[in-house]
């Protein structure tokens, strides 16, 4: 075949695409895929014989395409509940699977979030009901071998969790941000002195630029809902994770009373992956 045929041939292959972030032919049906944070994308896509085929790359650059030798088995959990639903996808390739989960989960740590300020008598005027996140988007691609087990995992761009360990640290930057004192409290170093003003039991501290604010609820007694827990949210999104405790615990770290900095571990999307106070 020459140059001119080759070429007129490659056109027409991506032409056939959906011109989109998915990777899937115009004549095939796309059953789940995402775009993911790397910038490449990840496509299952069902063709008329039924049969579902698995890509991997971009538009341009294809980096692999698994076809499931029998229609149906690459589906591998397909459930719906109350609150949420999940579906999950594997394609199998020599000693690799890559498996993708696209789940909804419902999530009550929001309204326990506000039951918890109301408790202690804090009104925060960014934190209501309409700005938090109330169900958590997990979305992911796992590339796992039989014999080293999972060896990385691709977040899509539209899944809500933003913390979490890297899967490539050379791709993540460390930023320095001094927190602002507009909702700081003076949390006593006796937790007896707290219960009786429950108010000072409760800080928030957001970043100069105002994207990540990081809230932490002391213990007090009559506390049916957040006690002694701390949260990191994403200020424009409203999504919120919990923190592990040791990052606001005052018995081995510097603790959050604007004397120190908020250690931020951003990936190249600006999606925090790690939160350390120093």
């Amino acid at each position: 075949m020459n140059k001119a045929l080759c070429l007129a041939a490659a056109l027409c292959l991506f032409s056939t695409m959906v011109q989109s972030n998915d990777l899937c032919m115009t004549e095939e049906q796309r059953v789940a895929g995402c775009e993911l944070r790397n910038g490449k994308s990840v496509s299952f896509c069902k063709a008329s014989n039924g049969i579902t085929t698995y890509r991997y790359g971009r538009e341009s650059k294809l980096e692999l395409e698994i076809a499931e030798p029998k229609s149906g088995t690459m589906l591998t959990l397909s459930q719906s509940y109350s609150k949420g639903a999940a579906q999950e996808y594997q394609a199998q390739n020599g000693s690799y699977q890559y498996t993708f989960l696209d789940a909804l989960y419902g999530d009550m740590e929001a309204v326990y979030l506000l039951s918890e300020m109301d408790h202690r008598g804090y009104d925060v005027p960014w934190i209501s009901e309409s700005t938090l996140t109330h169900h958590a988007v997990d979305k992911h691609l796992t590339v796992s071998h039989s014999s080293k087990g999972d060896l990385v995992r691709l977040y899509c761009q539209d899944d809500d969790h933003f913390y979490g360990k890297p899967h490539n640290q050379a791709q993540y930057i460390h930023i320095l941000r001094d927190t602002t004192d507009k909702y700081r409290t003076t949390i006593s170093a006796e937790i007896a002195e707290c219960q009786s003003d429950s108010k000072r039991c409760f800080s928030i501290y957001e970043d100069y630029k105002q994207e990540f604010a990081v809230l932490y609820f002391p213990p007090i007694e009559n506390s049916a809902y957040v006690n002694n827990k701390a949260y990191l949210i994403k200020m424009n999104s409203g999504a919120m994770v919990k923190l592990a405790l040791e990052v606001v615990d005052t018995q081995n770290r510097a603790p959050l009373d604007g004397s120190g900095t908020i250690h931020l571990t951003l990936d190249n999307q600006q999606t925090v992956i790690g939160l350390e106070v120093k």
